[in-house]
């Protein structure tokens, strides 16, 4: 039986993975928010800017919670010395049990298959699943529901991500990830207001882009767009800068990474780099 640490509640524990799994969003149904975040070489990737925004999450529940940036990371370095690993994913949960108080934090060594998916890239497709232009775009809530379905979907249909329109038939994001597209040479993604997350990796490939003189737009997108778009990434902190090379079975970029995600995809790998010197 395989078994996995985490840390809950102040507590480094041995645990089975299925329990682990049952502190997955949109399966630990309460008031909450959480964090995915990313170690390289042992060192977590804006982890500031993660805690920045659970401050934001726990403020809008009411949940008053003792957490710092140098406590999340004492316990984060401490599971990764156990599984004798530099590189990882990570989840920073915490929410509202009755009257207590919990948290999680959840470390997965990070795969060298991810690098030959970069290389390969995704298939995309389109949930059934809708999501509201009115959430809060500025927090990750454990009641996740559109977007575990969405998952749910894309794993049934053999996708690797699907993406959800709002009400208004606009593409929003997929699952777990921001979506970009390119035409024209020119990059855009869908703006906040169409229910968008105002994700950490969004941020950081706009600056790049700007900074690269690469045209950029934050405009509604719909999946009409998406079908005929030169390029198509999504992001998030753990896969980075993802290249799609088929949407809803029509091939993007002849089935192959688009030159423009590629070259994004180094300027962030080189930004990572740069980062971690300093």
């Amino acid at each position: 039986m395989k078994h996995c640490y985490i840390y809950l509640d102040d507590k480094l524990k041995e645990v089975e993975v299925s329990f682990q799994n049952l502190l997955r969003p949109g399966v630990l149904w309460y008031d909450g928010v959480f964090e995915t975040m990313r170690a390289y070489g042992g060192e977590i990737y804006a982890l500031d800017l993660h805690v920045d925004r659970l401050k934001i999450g726990l403020k809008h529940f009411h949940i008053t919670a003792n957490i710092s940036r140098k406590k999340i990371a004492q316990k984060i370095e401490k599971i990764l010395r156990v599984y004798k690993c530099k590189n990882a994913r990570i989840r920073v949960a915490i929410w509202r049990d009755d009257q207590r108080i919990r948290q999680c934090i959840v470390c997965v060594p990070i795969k060298n298959s991810m690098l030959h998916k970069q290389s390969k890239g995704y298939v995309l497709g389109l949930s059934p699943f809708k999501i509201s232009t009115s959430r809060n775009t500025n927090i990750k809530a454990l009641k996740y529901n559109p977007f575990y379905f969405a998952r749910e979907y894309a794993r049934q249909k053999d996708f690797d991500e699907v993406v959800l329109m709002n009400n208004n038939k606009k593409v929003v994001e997929g699952s777990h990830t921001n979506i970009f597209m390119v035409k024209n040479s020119r990059l855009i993604t869908p703006p906040l207001k169409d229910g968008a997350l105002n994700g950490i990796t969004r941020h950081s490939v706009l600056r790049l882009a700007k900074s690269m003189h690469i045209a950029c737009q934050v405009k509604s997108i719909t999946p009409k767009m998406l079908k005929s778009a030169d390029e198509i990434f999504v992001t998030n902190s753990i896969i980075e800068l993802m290249p799609v090379v088929s949407f809803e079975q029509r091939k993007i970029s002849q089935g192959n990474p688009g030159e423009t995600t590629l070259a994004l995809l180094t300027a962030y790998k080189q930004q990572i780099t740069a980062d971690q010197i300093k």
